[in-house]
Order: C-alpha cells, then structure tokens, then sequence
C-alpha cells in the first residue's frame, strides 16, 4: 500500500484493481498483537521498531493522484473469519482509512490466516471481483 500510495496513477493505468487478503494495520500494532503480555519486554518495545510502516497511515493519507487512491476507491479486503495471526479490526482499519465509498469487505468463513484461499468463499469473491473490475484499457 506504501508503494501505491507514492506511485502516480496515470504511469500505472493498466493496473485495475486491489485485493488485500488479511492485511495488517502496522508492524507496531502487530507486535502488540503477537506479544499482548505486558510481563514480555516485547510489549513494551514497539516505540524502538525501526520500521514503522502503517498501512492505515498510507490509506488515510494517499495523494489523489496515487495509484492507490485511484484503486482504494473499488478494492476489495477478504478477511478470515478465524484468522490466527492477524485480527480482523487491522483490515477494517484500513478499509475505514480509505473513505470510498465503493470498497468492500468480505469475511471467509472457517478460514485460518493461511487458508482462507482453499475455500470456495475465496474463490467466488475473486472471481466476482475481476468480473466486476472491468477489461484493462
């Protein structure tokens, strides 16, 4: 999402839609997810994480010439309802982040974060969405 949000979007014109499949909010967030104990100095070590990338940062904050605000405004989020890894609020986060109206979300039921693709959910919803993204110009 960093990247499209830096890139112009008439550079990248064939580039039609953007599915994110159980994102992450950042990568501070995600270590006070994976590491909730505050008895664990990890917990307490996000203010030092060198790498500081937020994806909800990127979407709140996109250009209107980027790539992705142009593809933020119809892309999809698929989410796995009983993913292990990554909480469901990050990519609702993002989501939220972007203010179009046209974006969606899509909860795969009974998919882990690792299998969410092996459902027929997941290949209905993909299959719906690049019928539904159009033909490249």
């Amino acid at each position: 999402m960093c990247l499209a949000s830096a890139l112009d979007s008439k550079e990248y014109h064939n580039v039609q839609g953007l599915v994110l499949e159980n994102p992450f909010a950042s990568i501070p967030e995600m270590v006070r997810v994976l590491y909730p104990q505050r008895w664990l100095p990890y917990h307490y070590l996000t203010p030092f994480v060198w790498d500081t990338w937020s994806a909800v940062r990127a979407a709140s904050n996109m250009p209107q010439d980027s790539l992705l605000w142009r593809l933020s405004r119809d892309m999809l989020v698929l989410l796995s309802e009983k993913d292990e890894l990554v909480p469901n609020w990050m990519g609702m986060a993002i989501l939220d982040a972007t203010k179009s109206e046209g974006r969606s979300s899509v909860v795969i039921q009974d998919a882990l974060h690792e299998n969410a693709w092996e459902q027929r959910q997941w290949v209905r919803e993909i299959a719906r969405y690049i019928d539904d993204t159009g033909d490249c110009p």
